[in-house]
């Protein structure tokens, strides 16, 4: 049974910019939600300040979905972000997120993940092949500015957004 969403007041989609958060944006929008009843709301685990776990561009991002599909976005974050969570006290650390949570790591005497410190598992990444054909992707990645497109008619985000498959379409 698929829910008639056309009679809902308000339907609030927490957008990430991740592809499951966008898709529920889609699929709302194709079972037949009105677009005047969605929301857009965007939890930023930064905490409004520099980037530590997220790319700078996410907020951007998010809001130039929002501005595509001409919906409301919200903003929320707790100061200081997962950083300060991490801490407790909000002490700076090393600029490069994965630096810094290895710090941490290596601090509080425990890994993220129990198979793997951070810095081996960062050795072992590799850009999808899409992304590098494309290499102003990485710029706009780390700028907190990036205002770029972000859909076109046949719902296309950047090469390597989805990794190899490049994104529906």
């Amino acid at each position: 049974m698929t829910p008639d969403l056309r009679g809902y007041d308000h339907i609030i989609v927490a957008l990430s910019g991740g592809k499951d958060s966008v898709a529920s944006l889609l699929a709302a929008l194709e079972l037949g939600a009105r677009p005047e009843s969605i929301e857009l709301w965007h939890h930023d685990v930064d905490g409004g300040g520099e980037g530590f776990m997220d790319w700078p561009s996410t907020p951007g991002y998010v809001r130039q979905i929002a501005r595509a599909f001409d919906l409301p976005c919200y903003m929320s974050w707790r100061d200081g972000g997962i950083q300060r969570e991490l801490l407790r006290d909000g002490t700076p650390t090393a600029p490069d997120r994965f630096a810094g949570f290895a710090a941490y790591e290596h601090a509080f005497g425990c890994t993220i993940r129990r198979d793997i410190d951070l810095n081996t598992l960062a050795d072992r990444g590799r850009p999808f092949p899409a992304a590098l054909q494309q290499p102003d992707l990485l710029r706009q990645a780390l700028s907190p500015d990036w205002a770029g497109p972000v859909l076109t008619d046949h719902w296309r985000l950047p090469a390597g957004a989805f990794g190899e498959s490049a994104g529906p379409g």
